[in-house]
C-alpha cells in the first residue's frame, strides 16, 4: 500500500520535472534567438575599420551622340541616324562599328576614373550613349571631372504613379 501511495507522487514530481525542463529549455531558446538577433544587428551597425566603402549604382551619360542620333561627325564612321520615317538597322555594319566606339569610350572614361570595367552593370549606346555602373562617391566625383562624360546620376527605383483612377479611362477603351 505504501508503494502505491509514493507512485502518484513520484509520478506527478516527474510530470513536474518535465514541464520544469520544458519551460527552462524555451526561455533558453527565446534568449538565444534574442542574442543571435541582436548581435547580428549591432555587427550591422558597427563598421570594420577595413570594411569595403559603400557603393551605389550609377547611370552615367556620355557626350558623343548615341546610334539614333549619330550624323557621322567622326571621320571614318558613317552617319547611323536614320531618315525620315525610317528606322535604325540594327544589323547595319556602320551600327556595330560605331558602337563599338562608344563602347570603348565607356570603359576609357571607366579606366580614367580609376575603376574596373567589370563594374559595368549595363550599356546604352541605341537611344543613349551612356551606362550604369557600380560606383564610390569619390569614383563618381573623378567621372563628372571628365570632359565626354554630361553628367552622373544615381539609379534610383521609379514607379508609376497617377492622380487618376483607372477607370478614368474605361469610356476610351
Amino acid at each position: 500500500l505504501l508503494e502505491l501511495r509514493s507512485q502518484p507522487h513520484k509520478n506527478f514530481f516527474q510530470r513536474r520535472s518535465r514541464k520544469m525542463y520544458r519551460k527552462t529549455f524555451d526561455v533558453i531558446l527565446v534568449l538565444v534567438s534574442a542574442l543571435s538577433i541582436s548581435s547580428s544587428a549591432f555587427a550591422q551597425a558597427v563598421k570594420a575599420p577595413n570594411a569595403k566603402k559603400e557603393t551605389k549604382s550609377y547611370i552615367v551619360v556620355m557626350a558623343n551622340a548615341p546610334i539614333a542620333a549619330y550624323e557621322g561627325d567622326i571621320s571614318g564612321y558613317l552617319a547611323t541616324k536614320p531618315g525620315k520615317g525610317q528606322k535604325v538597322n540594327p544589323n547595319s555594319t556602320h551600327v556595330h562599328k560605331y558602337g563599338k566606339v562608344l563602347k570603348k569610350s565607356h570603359d576609357q572614361s571607366l579606366a580614367a576614373a580609376g575603376v574596373n570595367a567589370s563594374t559595368k552593370v549595363n550599356e546604352y549606346t541605341f537611344a543613349l550613349n551612356g551606362y550604369s555602373t557600380i560606383l564610390t562617391e569619390a569614383q563618381v566625383k573623378a567621372l563628372k571631372t571628365q570632359d565626354g562624360v554630361l553628367m552622373v546620376l544615381e539609379d534610383q527605383m521609379r514607379y508609376a504613379d497617377t492622380d487618376s483612377s483607372p477607370t478614368f479611362f474605361l469610356p476610351y477603351c
